[in-house]
């Protein structure tokens, strides 16, 4: 025996109605306490993510200047005794050094003379690494937090609601001017990151005319280059080259100068 057929009593609904969806509720706009609360708390954030690296910066930087400068000192005493031995062994080579100022040996006086070389140059060698090291942690310092600003950047831009910019484009030396923009209108596009507050006296280099900032290489015409430092981008360069480097400048004035 068959089953009984059950009668149904749903509602029959239009296939137009079955793929309507609800429309996402209108968002409310942000009152401009609202827009506050919510700058204050991602710059709070901000600052508490680069703090502890930003204070350390400047001690860091303070020791590495004093240990230069004692290194100076001891360098330009080295090359003092440098430049009384060569003038000590010319004078015994031409027989005129007085024979109550040290050794008449010129073997004993060009192995002294050889150990005050190699001694200058290692100090020369110990100055640069500090130097460079300093340079490096700057530079680290400051690509860590242009990522932190281009991370906030996105975040800003997602969220469709508002923007915080504490950008700049170039890095100079100096010290900087924190602006912050905000959006309220959703889906607008995002703000450039703004210029940093360049110091007028700061030295320009590069053909661009700029501060210096990022990776730089300098020219080996140190005589006659007029800008002497030059940025990766500005010349073509993804890594420090390898050997001499002249800039496009210079080579032109060295070719000139070979014919």
């Amino acid at each position: 025996m068959p089953p009984a057929t059950r009668r149904s009593d749903a509602v029959l609904i239009s296939s137009s109605d079955a793929t309507r969806q609800p429309s996402a509720p209108t968002p409310m706009p942000m009152t401009e306490d609202a827009r506050e609360v919510l700058r204050l708390a991602l710059w709070d954030e901000f600052r508490d993510e680069q703090y502890e690296a930003m204070e350390m910066l400047p001690l860091q930087l303070r020791r590495q200047s004093a240990l230069l400068r004692e290194l100076d000192e001891h360098g330009a005493a080295q090359l003092a005794t440098v430049q009384d031995l060569a003038r000590r062994y010319y004078a015994v080579r031409h027989g005129s050094a007085p024979l109550d100022q040290g050794s008449t040996d010129t073997r004993e006086i060009l192995t002294a003379l050889g150990r005050a070389l190699a001694a200058h140059a290692r100090a020369a060698e110990e100055r640069f690494s500090i130097a460079s090291s300093a340079y490096a942690s700057v530079d680290r310092h400051v690509r860590a937090m242009d990522d932190l600003i281009k991370e906030h950047e996105e975040v800003g831009a997602a969220g469709g609601v508002r923007r915080v910019v504490f950008g700049y484009n170039q890095r100079p030396a100096g010290s900087a001017s924190v602006d912050v923009q905000t959006e309220a209108q959703a889906g607008v596009a995002a703000p450039k990151a703004l210029d940093m507050a360049i110091d007028p006296n700061e030295p320009r280099y590069c053909l661009c005319d700029n501060v210096s900032y990022g990776e730089m290489v300098a020219c080996d015409n140190e005589q006659d280059c007029p800008h002497e430092w030059f940025h990766f981008a500005c010349v073509g360069l993804t890594a420090q080259p390898k050997g001499k480097w002249f800039c496009p400048d210079c080579k032109v004035k060295l070719s000139k100068k070979k014919r």
